[in-house]
């Protein structure tokens, strides 16, 4: 069930604000309602990923993000909201990024849903676009999480 040589089902690499990010359509590595990735195409792209983030600088982190459509998965699905669906997707391509060598030091995951469409969801192309799974690399320059209230002279948590 995996869509091939189809423009709107592949890879595509762009600028962020500090990184840039590969996106992945969610039909590639998955079945509908499903985050077991078994197409060896996907796999192997993955595998492809991972040796090329080895050979990064240690400062680079990824962030994989796991997007859905506003569908909710089937009742057949083992997801009760897309929540869990675009968190497990997520999860499923770091554990494969990190079975290839990648350091889990500098991974995370991040399911999304469908709070973050890149399109509208009113057609099926639309869905499609929306469901996928992005690898955000940035540059860790100053420990994002761990810097950003000490550098600061006010937490977040005092400002009302």
């Amino acid at each position: 069930e995996v869509v091939k040589n189809d423009p709107k089902e592949s890879v595509t690499i762009e600028d962020a604000e500090d990184g840039f990010i590969v996106r992945l359509p969610a039909a590639l590595p998955f079945r509908k309602d499903s985050a077991s990735i078994e197409n060896p195409d996907a796999k192997l792209f993955i595998k492809r990923m991972a040796s090329i983030i080895k050979k990064m600088p240690n400062d680079i982190k990824i962030v994989v993000r796991g997007h859905t459509d506003d569908q909710l998965p089937s009742l057949a699905s083992n997801f009760n909201d897309n929540w869990q669906m675009s968190s497990a997707r997520a999860i499923a391509v770091l554990k494969e990024l990190i079975k290839n060598g990648v350091n889990k030091e500098r991974l995370s995951a991040a399911g999304y849903a469908d709070t973050e469409p890149i399109t509208s969801s009113f057609s099926e192309e639309g869905r499609a676009k929306n469901r996928r799974v992005e690898v955000y690399f940035y540059a860790n320059n100053n420990k994002h999480e761990d810097s950003a209230i000490s550098n600061s002279k006010q937490s977040v948590l005092d400002k009302q």
